[in-house]
């Protein structure tokens, strides 16, 4: 009986051993297997030129490889949810651009320490003069036409004033109403303007005190008609522009799909128009298709800086602050090695180095 137990314990001994080798070359295989990294283009954090991807987040992720001394691949995908459902279905060990760190896409995934902080801001096409229609419109307003209104009623009393009191001692100025007022409303137009051609003047006392009295009063009059016009324009190009997140009511807004820009906007009380990609946002309001895009604010300024220089414009203060974070699978051993490798990036001053690269720090 001890015979067979000897010999029991002996053979599963060796198939143990047998098993080791072929266990550990399956270990081996899988730890120097490539990371399947998932990105998708986000200028200014991810960036293709034919098969070279660069970009903030590239950049800082290369880093962070090399630090960990790991291999990896990139995996493209179109959207950032598609890059939560790789991360979440196994496709992928980890995604990386510039996706928000949100408490519903923490139920899903894992994210690794903020890597940047970021928001939402505002961009509409660059319109740097009025235009004739914009003009039009500005000398029909209530305000101009009150302008209008003042101006013509101070000429017209001021041209029967000087009739009534230089018309039976001064020829410029004939007896009958509608050739002596016409002739007064030419020196009364003239006076004000300061224009003064000479031709008409009052020749009495009491007609020259007048005439001294109206052309001081010209000084306030054209000054008042030119702060009209002035506020008007002013008025005029600040409601035919969007410069705040109150002044997107009733404009077509237009977003990415899938960002959490939409889901702000939503429960703002907008509905945005979504596309796949900033660029066909980008192309929806240099075409006059939108009047303003609501996306993140870093991918917003670099295009207006670069590319968009000239015609688009971003305005207004950064709103909806958020975090950009590098996305795990729930309970990934990956988590606290790159969050580590991320406290040495900012530590060593490499991450301060990018942010000049990328945003003049």
């Amino acid at each position: 009986m001890k015979k067979q137990t000897f010999w029991v314990a002996l053979v599963i001994t060796a198939l143990i051993l047998m098993g080791l080798p072929a266990a550990a070359q399956d270990n081996d295989s899988t730890s120097s297997a490539p990371l399947q990294v998932a990105i998708k283009v986000f200028e200014p954090f991810v960036m293709k030129t034919g098969d070279t991807w660069t970009g903030f987040s590239i950049d800082l992720w290369e880093d962070i490889a090399d630090k960990m001394e790991i291999d990896f691949e990139y995996v493209e995908v179109e959207t950032v949810s598609d890059q939560l459902d790789a991360v979440e279905d196994g496709i992928a060990d980890l995604a990386i651009a510039g996706i928000s760190i949100t408490s519903i896409r923490e139920e899903r995934i894992d994210f690794s320490q903020p890597f940047f902080d970021a928001g939402l801001q505002i961009m509409i096409p660059a319109r740097s003069t009025i235009g004739l229609l914009d003009l039009l419109m500005v000398l029909l307003s209530p305000t101009m036409l009150q302008v209008f209104g003042f101006f013509l009623a101070s000429v017209i009393v001021a041209a029967h004033i000087i009739w009534l009191v230089e018309r039976n001692n001064n020829d410029d100025f004939p007896k009958t109403y509608l050739q002596g007022i016409g002739e007064a409303l030419w020196w009364s137009v003239v006076t004000v303007t300061t224009v003064g051609y000479g031709d008409k003047s009052p020749k009495g006392i009491t007609g020259r005190v007048f005439g001294v009295i109206w052309m001081l009063m010209g000084l306030f009059l054209i000054a008042n008609f030119t702060a009209g016009v002035t506020s008007a324009v002013t008025l005029q190009e600040l409601r035919g522009s969007v410069n705040s997140l109150s002044d997107l009511q009733g404009q077509r807004i237009g977003t990415v799909g899938g960002s959490t820009s939409v889901d702000f906007l939503r429960a703002s009380g907008f509905n945005p128009r979504t596309y796949t990609t900033i660029e066909e946002a980008y192309t929806a309001l240099e075409s006059d298709w939108l009047d303003a895009i609501v996306y993140d604010s870093p991918v917003l300024l670099y295009y207006a800086n670069t590319e968009g220089d000239g015609r688009v414009e971003v305005v207004g203060e950064t709103f909806n602050v958020e975090r950009y974070g590098i996305v795990f699978p729930q309970d990934s051993p990956l988590l606290e090695s790159v969050n580590l490798a991320l406290l040495h990036e900012v530590e060593s001053g490499q991450y301060n180095t990018l942010l000049d690269r990328y945003f003049g720090g």
